[in-house]
């Protein structure tokens, strides 16, 4: 077993609820994009949806900070929005159903790019075809994209992502 799903291990056996499992994984993604190399680079930071409204919202018009599905949204150094949904699925398919609020969520004028990370790489052909031909680009990052990141993961542990 590598560190990665070590890590993702603990997090499903020290998670006492689905939501803590979810929120374990979203801070694990934001440890991902401020620590990869070629997204360290890019993003200034990463916030949870409702922390970026608290900084962002009024500038753009939104005041909700309810997620609808968005869980976190990347800052570029440049300002633009990205933003992210965290999928943590380790024993079934991604399916349509399963990224259908995001991208409805996510289609807004102020987002240039859209991620969806996941724990696994098993989609369901309807999900896959979601994701193609958007007016804004989403990008699809599997548990092989995770695994073959520049980190290391045996530096991450438990208690530095989960965060209740």
């Amino acid at each position: 077993m590598n560190a990665l799903s070590e890590l993702l291990s603990k997090i499903e056996n020290a998670s006492p609820t689905q939501r803590d499992k979810g929120t374990t994984f979203e801070n694990l993604c934001v440890q991902y994009f401020l620590n990869e190399p070629k997204y360290a680079e890019l993003y200034s930071s990463v916030l949870s949806y409702s922390a970026w409204v608290e900084k962002y919202g009024n500038s753009i018009g939104i005041t909700h900070k309810k997620d609808s599905g968005i869980d976190l949204i990347a800052v570029t150094k440049t300002g633009e929005f990205h933003a992210i949904q965290c999928k943590n699925y380790n024993q079934t398919k991604i399916a349509k159903k399963d990224i259908d609020s995001f991208l409805a969520a996510s289609d807004k004028k102020y987002f240039t790019l859209r991620y969806i990370v996941a724990s696994t790489d098993n989609w369901t052909e309807e999900a896959k075809d979601m994701l193609r031909d958007k007016s804004i680009p989403v990008t699809a990052l599997g548990l092989m994209d995770l695994e073959q990141s520049a980190l290391d993961w045996s530096l991450f542990d438990i208690e530095s992502v989960y965060k209740r």
